[in-house]
């Protein structure tokens, strides 16, 4: 499953010590299947973004990864999810 391989291609937490919740499921399987980032590109947001998950999509924007309208899609499939914290 490529959700397991980004995970354990995340260096900085042990896979154990680093359980995503179900709403960050969900946006890594967005960014995948709508925005087509490779899971490489979702690893290196992960590793940036720490333990601040929620900071994930500012951090791919940063690093290139995604543009800003891709970024717009990402806050916009976010706020339709609902208020939950990733």
């Amino acid at each position: 499953m490529v959700r397991v391989a980004i995970l354990k291609s995340i260096s900085v937490f042990p896979l154990t010590a680093f359980m995503p919740s179900q709403r960050q499921t969900q946006l890594i399987e967005f960014l995948q299947t709508e925005i087509a980032l490779s899971s490489d590109a979702i690893a290196i947001g992960l590793r940036q973004a720490g333990q601040a998950t929620n900071l994930l999509p500012m951090a791919l924007w940063q690093y290139g990864l995604v543009t800003t309208e891709q970024l717009s899609q990402i806050f916009d499939w976010l706020e339709d999810l609902g208020p939950a914290a990733l």
